[in-house]
């Protein structure tokens, strides 16, 4: 849908945006994904243990053919201790660290003046809890309006580890916006309403050899066999990483492959 909406601006003599988003949020495309399939999804189901056996995996002792792990690596080595246990230590080498979003919205008439462009990072090493920060309503349209300016703030490094795992929302709050407030004096001294979100231990860390360590867990779960790796641990953290990998997957595994 994106890619044709993109076609349809190339053909009216506009360039499509450099940033794209659906318009009711990312959670859309798991929705609309879960409607279309025809499959049994069981939400909210725990997997405590994996078992190979002569005609494929054993799900916590239910049969299934292939297996498709799309969990961070560290989080998918204790499922296999068991079962594999050298392909179990491999995953659980990669090192990960911790984020949160901090998304803030001001009214208009209150900033000292309103920021051009799509944000800024912050340059390393980090001496605050704040990695960077996004426009929101000039990164995507449609985001805020005429009377309020809406921001998200990312937020992480050694500063925010302890307040993110340990839950802390109002130091993140009032840390995350002093740090901003610092580099953009132009914001009001606080928000009309906020939001935050913490994800802890979510994002994989590539160490140097990186796609060697993906080349040899790939290596021996083909060796295993019907047993896959996907996500941001692996070929890249965007979404578009993501699909692209599942899309290879499932080329690769399509009925006539079998």
């Amino acid at each position: 849908g994106m890619m044709k909406m993109a076609k349809q601006q190339q053909r009216a003599g506009k360039a499509p945006a450099l940033f794209t988003a659906l318009k009711g949020g990312m959670q859309q495309l798991p929705d609309r994904l879960a409607e279309r399939m025809d499959a049994d999804i069981r939400l909210n189901t725990r997997v405590q243990k994996l078992e190979r056996n002569e005609q494929g995996w054993l799900v916590d002792g239910e049969a299934f053919d292939h297996v498709i792990l799309a969990l961070p690596a560290r989080a998918a080595a204790p499922l296999l201790k068991d079962a594999a246990p050298q392909l179990s230590s491999r995953l659980a080498e990669q090192q990960s660290s911790s984020s949160a979003t901090l998304s803030m919205i001001f009214r208009r008439k209150d900033l000292a003046k309103v920021p051009t462009g799509f944000g800024f990072m912050a340059a390393h090493p980090l001496n605050s809890e704040l990695v960077g920060c996004t426009w929101t309503g000039n990164k995507f349209v449609g985001r805020d309006n005429e009377e309020f300016f809406l921001c998200r703030a990312f937020l992480g490094g050694p500063s925010a580890e302890q307040a993110i795992h340990s839950g802390d929302d109002e130091a993140l709050f009032q840390g995350g916006l002093a740090a901003l407030r610092k580099v953009c004096p132009f914001l009001p001294e606080q928000p009309l309403e906020h939001w935050l979100q913490l994800w802890p231990n979510a994002n994989p860390g590539y160490r140097l050899g990186h796609l060697d360590w993906v080349a040899d867990i790939e290596a021996q779960a083909e060796n295993l066999g019907r047993i896959h790796f996907l996500g941001s641990s692996y070929r890249g953290v965007s979404v578009s990483d993501c699909i692209h990998q599942a899309q290879n997957l499932a080329l690769l595994q399509a009925p006539s492959n079998l």
